[in-house]
C-alpha cells in the first residue's frame, strides 16, 4: 500500500491536512475504501527499489476462515526492498487525520516513505512523498499489536495452529486473497496486472504468474459471503 502526502501537491495547491498512500498489496478501490473511506484520486503509479513477496500470515484471514494452515495457504503480501526491481501500485490521498487510525489497523507492517513515479514517463512525481506498507517481523508485530507480550501473541495465533506470523520462505498465498488481488489488478490497469504477475513472488522465488500457471483453479475460488465484498476483486 502506498500513500502520498496529500499535504504536498494536489491540483497545484498545498494542503497541510493530507497524506498520500500507495496501495502495493493490491489495487482494489473497494478494498482500499474499507481502510480509507475518505480516500481520493485513486490512480496507478510506479515505485522503484521494491518487489512484492507473499511472506506473512494475516490474522484477518484466519478470523474470516479463509486461511488454510494445513497447506500453508495463509499469506498476505508486502513490499520488500530489492535493488533493480519496481512495482506498479495504486496511489491515492487521504486526510492526515486518518493516519493514526491506519497505523492502528496495519500493525504488522513497517510503513516507509517512498517516491512514486509517473507510470507513463517514469519520472518522479514532483513534490510527492508517499507512505507504503513494507515487510516487518514478528518482534515488531508483537510490540505494535500485543504491547510486547509474546505470551498474548502466541495465545492468539495458537488457536489457529500457528507459531509465527512472518515467515519469508515457507508460505503460500491465501487462495481467496490471491484471486482478489489478481482480478483487482486486471480491472485496475493493464500494467498493474502485468506487474502483479511478474513482480510478486513466493518465498521460494517463483513469481505469482508462475504459481498461477501451476494452480489456475485459484482464480475459480468463490469467496465466502463474509468476505465477498471485501475480497471480491473490485
Amino acid at each position: 500500500m502506498l500513500m502520498r502526502v496529500r499535504a504536498q501537491y494536489v491540483l497545484r495547491r498545498v494542503f497541510a491536512c493530507s497524506l498520500f498512500f500507495v496501495f502495493c498489496k493490491q489495487t482494489a478501490v473497494t478494498s482500499a475504501l474499507t481502510t480509507f473511506p475518505d480516500l481520493e484520486d485513486f490512480h496507478p503509479a510506479r515505485v522503484h527499489g521494491y518487489r512484492r513477496v507473499f511472506n506473512h500470515t494475516a490474522e484477518v484471514f484466519c478470523t474470516f476462515g479463509i486461511a488454510n494452515v494445513e497447506t500453508k495457504e495463509t499469506s498476505s503480501v508486502s513490499a520488500v526492498p530489492r535493488e533493480g526491481s519496481s512495482i506498479v501500485v495504486a496511489l491515492f490521498s487521504i486526510p492526515r487525520s486518518s493516519l493514526e487510525a491506519f497505523y492502528n489497523r496495519e500493525p504488522e507492517f513497517v510503513i516507509k516513505d517512498v517516491v512514486p513515479h509517473d507510470l507513463e514517463s517514469d519520472e518522479p512525481m514532483p513534490q510527492k512523498v508517499a507512505k507504503m506498507c513494507t515487510a516487518s517481523d514478528d518482534e515488531r508485530y508483537i510490540s505494535a499489536r500485543y504491547g510486547g507480550s509474546r505470551e498474548a501473541f502466541l495465545a492468539k495465533i495458537g488457536q489457529w495452529g500457528l507459531e509465527r506470523i512472518w515467515d519469508p520462505h515457507n508460505l503460500l498465498p491465501c487462495r481467496v486473497y490471491l484471486r482478489h488481488c489478481v482480478l483487482a489488478a486486471k480491472r485496475f490497469h493493464e500494467e498493474a496486472h502485468r506487474s502483479f504477475l511478474r513482480d510478486s513472488f513466493l518465498g521460494d522465488g517463483r513469481t505469482i504468474g508462475e504459481y498461477l500457471e501451476e494452480n489456475a483453479d485459484i482464480l475459480d475460488e468463490v469467496p465466502p459471503e463474509v468476505v465477498a465484498k471485501r475480497y471480491g476483486g473490485v
